[in-house]
């Protein structure tokens, strides 16, 4: 097995004595110096395919995982929306609950969905980013699994 360090100089001596303070760690101070900190976890995003004897299969299997969940959120996303504007959830926002077409398909959302990828693409910083999509996934579990207690709770007929 290997390991990795959250800061590292890429100097093997700064591995010895380990910081044990994690603060100490974080400001990449080693043996009581500053030192400039390029590698690690925190600094390397390529730190898990370093220490891999496969890398090219963990950026394939990232490049997929990314496609998979970009596509699940694009094509999805717009149906549940149009649903929460079908049932007037929230004021002002009926307008893109119209379907078109014999599927009735969410067109007024997808173009919605279109706008908001455009503009995280124009941002451009995918660390900035990152942070507000997670937490919108996380706000949707919660509010997904909450519902599903309630409604167990709640012993409704047909669950």
């Amino acid at each position: 097995g290997s390991t990795t360090l959250l800061l590292a100089t890429n100097n093997i001596t700064d591995m010895s004595p380990m910081p044990t303070d994690l603060a100490e760690a974080a400001q990449c101070v080693f043996n009581g110096e500053q030192k400039e900190c390029e590698f690690g976890l925190l600094k390397d995003y390529g730190a898990m395919a370093m220490m891999s004897g496969y890398s090219h299969i963990i950026t394939i299997g990232i490049f997929a995982a990314t496609l998979s969940s970009a596509l699940a959120s694009l094509v999805s996303a717009p149906k549940v929306f149009q649903a929460v504007c079908k049932d007037k959830l929230f004021p002002y926002i009926g307008w893109f609950g119209k379907g078109f077409g014999s599927n009735g398909e969410p067109y007024r959302a997808y173009g919605l969905a279109l706008f908001i990828a455009a503009a995280f693409v124009c941002i451009a910083e995918l660390n900035a980013i990152a942070p507000i999509i997670t937490n919108f996934f996380l706000i949707s579990y919660t509010l997904i699994n909450y519902s599903c207690f309630e409604a167990s709770l709640s012993n409704s007929p047909g669950l």
